[in-house]
């Protein structure tokens, strides 16, 4: 199997886990409890759990959505040859504003990206996002 084909694959997984995590709390959902009481108190434990779940999956898609729009803007003024970028310095701002976490999943992060240098987690974010930029591109092209 190739690297792109596995890369692919993670990255269809990573963008579905939290998907995945959120179906498999529902189907727990009627597991057998002591009394009606305590599995309607889990049901809802759990249905809260779902919630909140599908909030930070909507927001993490609202904060790529709009890095993803920006930067199409800035090329599109990079390929104009326009001398003032305001949506490359625009784009710059918000991923700067931008978590590395909602760049990249968890389990490629390391506790040291805690100590790096401001410019260098500058530079894994640029590259996180150009990863996410192509992923992104391809998903077009193959609709």
């Amino acid at each position: 199997m190739s690297n792109a084909l596995r890369n692919n694959e993670r990255l269809r997984l990573i963008l579905h886990a939290p998907a995945i995590a959120a179906l498999l709390v529902l189907c727990s959902l009627n597991a057998p409890s002591q009394d009606k009481q305590a599995q309607d108190k889990k049901r809802e434990e759990r249905r809260g759990v779902v919630n909140l779940l599908i909030a930070h999956i909507q927001q993490q898609n609202a904060i790529l959505g709009d890095l993803l729009d920006t930067d199409a803007k800035c090329m599109r003024e990079i390929e104009a040859g326009e001398d003032l970028r305001r949506n490359c310095d625009i784009f710059d701002k918000k991923l700067k504003l931008t978590s590395v976490e909602v760049l990249m999943p968890y389990w490629e992060l390391s506790e040291a990206i805690d100590k790096l240098p401001a410019d260098e987690l500058e530079a894994l974010k640029h590259a996180a996002f150009a990863k996410l930029r192509v992923a992104y591109e391809r998903g077009k092209q193959s609709k």
